[in-house]
């Protein structure tokens, strides 16, 4: 809904005790931002917090840490969402539609991501600055390469098609959350 989460909230929607929920949260570490009220207001990839990836969800508008999480999401929450992205290099916007079931348009279409194999240990200590911070999208394959020549991660960084990069995020929801992701959808 575009709005933080305070945990009775969370609580309720489960229906599980408060006590509970504070509990499971409480053995996470990392990937969950909560604002001063103590209400959540980031997990693992969406947050409330801007960043230069806008997506709005039936007229809802949040931010996801990196490109990738902009391509994957939409899957996990079985809605289209409409994603504004700022190329780093020459700041200008790129505009993508990303259905449960794929890229419904990229504007420009010489639009690209950049991706790199994340390490396990480092995404654990801190997702963000570890991998978040060198997945952009670019307006093309040149300005990727650019931004991608002057990383100091160079040599771990790719260039994909955006809609290589959603069937990455795709398999990535498969692999994490088997049959479960897809028995929630058949059930809305």
């Amino acid at each position: 809904k575009g709005e933080p989460v305070p945990l009775a909230q969370l609580a309720s929607s489960l229906d599980l005790p408060h006590s509970k929920v504070e509990e499971v949260i409480s053995q996470w570490t990392g990937g969950l931002y909560y604002d001063d009220d103590k209400s959540i207001v980031g997990y693992w990839g969406l947050s409330l917090g801007e960043t230069a990836h806008r997506f709005e969800v039936d007229g809802a508008v949040l931010y996801t840490w990196c490109a990738l999480d902009a391509l994957f999401i939409p899957e996990i929450i079985g809605k289209t969402a409409r994603v504004e992205s700022t190329d780093p290099v020459t700041k200008e916007k790129i505009y993508i539609t990303v259905s449960p079931e794929g890229i419904e348009s990229v504007e420009p279409g010489t639009a690209v991501t950049s991706f790199m194999m994340p390490n396990a240990d480092e995404i654990r200590a801190d997702v963000i600055k570890s991998f978040c911070h060198y997945v952009h999208f670019y307006r093309s394959e040149v300005t990727a390469r650019e931004w991608i020549g002057s990383s100091e991660k160079s040599d771990d960084l790719v260039v994909l098609s955006i809609d290589a990069g959603y069937r990455l995020g795709a398999e990535k929801n498969r692999l994490q959350f088997k049959d479960t992701l897809f028995a929630a959808h058949e059930e809305l």
